[in-house]
């Protein structure tokens, strides 16, 4: 990745398995600093990522933001145009999308809809298969283009459900990062 990108996880802390996935899952996969809870942990080298929950801040204010909406919170993204964020949304929590809606940014939406810009076409327990099904401009200027994306899981422990939303959320990071062949050797 050639910038850092921050991704904000809007989830409720009571969601203590999705949260414990997405960690996981970003942990594996990419040298982030991670600030949750009032904690900073910074792997060492350059990073790609710095991952923060959503209670951290009173408002947003960064260039190539990702929000990650598991759950519906109280949030200030700024005055619009101040930076490039794009929201990526658990479409089967209805309670979310007026909340996305209202925050005016474009939107990743995640599930298993035909109107979903991501969904699982396949999931077994050692792989999956991501279906791009619309095009999503990068934070680069370049456009990931609509496809399905084998992805190896290399865990039969989680439980997929849990790793679906989580794993389609890692997927958004990769196409916004313009790196979206770094999901074909991601780690769950």
């Amino acid at each position: 990745m050639a910038t850092m990108i921050s991704v904000i996880i809007a989830a409720q802390k009571h969601n203590k398995l999705f949260w414990a996935t997405m960690h996981s899952i970003l942990e594996k996969n990419f040298t982030a600093i991670h600030a949750y809870e009032r904690k900073l942990k910074a792997d060492s080298g350059t990073f790609d990522l710095i991952v923060t929950d959503i209670d951290s801040f009173d408002s947003i204010q960064s260039d190539d933001t990702i929000i990650i909406f598991k759950d519906p919170v109280d949030i200030d993204i700024g005055p619009a145009g101040d930076h490039k964020a794009v929201a990526v949304v658990d479409s089967c929590n209805e309670k979310l999308l007026p909340l996305v809606a209202s925050t005016r940014l474009p939107a990743i939406t995640c599930g298993l809809s035909a109107k979903d810009t991501l969904t699982l076409s396949s999931m077994r327990l050692d792989s999956a298969v991501i279906n791009l099904q619309r095009s999503v401009t990068c934070f680069d200027g370049s456009v990931a283009e609509p496809q399905e994306i084998p992805v190896s899981l290399n865990t039969v422990t989680m439980d997929n459900d849990a790793i679906s939303f989580a794993l389609m959320a890692v997927a958004s990071i990769c196409i916004l990062s313009g790196q979206i062949e770094r999901l074909h050797s991601i780690k769950i």
